[in-house]
């Protein structure tokens, strides 16, 4: 599932870089290595932590699910 990468991606430019800190993982709950491996698209988020992320973001599930729908095409 790359649609978190695709959408930080969209989101970044040459003003704005994502570097994630503590209050990230802590309020993704998610470790530096596991945010790693979900990012790059080597495991999937758990649910729970995919709702986080997009809370996190203000954006919601199905905005994140379509990015990955059109990836997958």
């Amino acid at each position: 599932m790359k649609c978190i990468r695709t959408f930080i991606q969209s989101k970044e430019d040459d003003v704005f870089r994502f570097k994630p800190n503590e209050s990230f993982y802590l309020a993704i709950g998610v470790n530096f290595k596991r945010w790693g491996l979900i990012y790059k698209g080597v495991v999937d988020p758990t649910v729970s932590e995919f709702q986080r992320f997009a809370a996190y973001f203000d954006v919601e599930v199905s905005e994140l699910l379509e990015i990955e729908k059109q990836d997958s095409v």
